[in-house]
């Protein structure tokens, strides 16, 4: 009698001793669960914040190639400006990891646009190049150097005067 207690006893406690385990199997399961969601959220936010540093970077290099380009054109017509002497302006590789291209205005070049002096800048997509435009939207006429500058399929075109 008293072997079979024994083991009635062994078998209850071998019976708690699994539901315990499963009573704290479901919390865990449930805390990842909450973790992996907020990990996401955490990727996603320093995402955005990165994007936000790229585009205030290109921002930063822009007004620098801008400083470049009234720099060199004070002793020079503005036709007459190759790309060796904006530096920045030639060939430079931007923030988003592609080149600059400056195209050099034509001698006698007036209000043409085809002719006038401009640089393009590549960003990643259209999104970012509207971004980047709408920093300077507000300053377009008080920054010496600036034309209306264009966004089309995240290429900003900066026509410069």
């Amino acid at each position: 009698m008293k072997t079979q207690v024994n083991k009635i006893k062994r078998n209850l406690k071998q019976t708690l001793g699994r539901r315990q385990q499963g009573n704290t199997l479901v919390p865990v399961v449930i805390g990842l669960a909450i973790a992996s969601i907020a990990t996401i959220g955490f990727l996603n936010q320093g995402e955005d914040l990165m994007a936000d540093n790229k585009t205030s970077l290109a921002t930063n290099e822009i007004n620098q190639m801008i400083v470049q380009w009234n720099t060199a054109k004070m002793g020079t017509v503005v036709n007459n400006i190759a790309g060796a002497d904006v530096p920045l302006l030639n060939n430079n590789v931007n923030v988003y990891g592609v080149a600059t291209v400056y195209r050099q205005g034509a001698a006698a070049a007036g209000d043409d646009p085809a002719v006038t002096p401009q640089f393009t800048y590549t960003t990643d997509n259209n999104n970012v190049c509207t971004a980047i435009d709408n920093r300077f939207a507000d300053e377009n006429n008080g920054i010496a150097g600036i034309s209306d500058m264009t966004c089309a399929n995240g290429v900003l075109t900066v026509p410069l005067r």
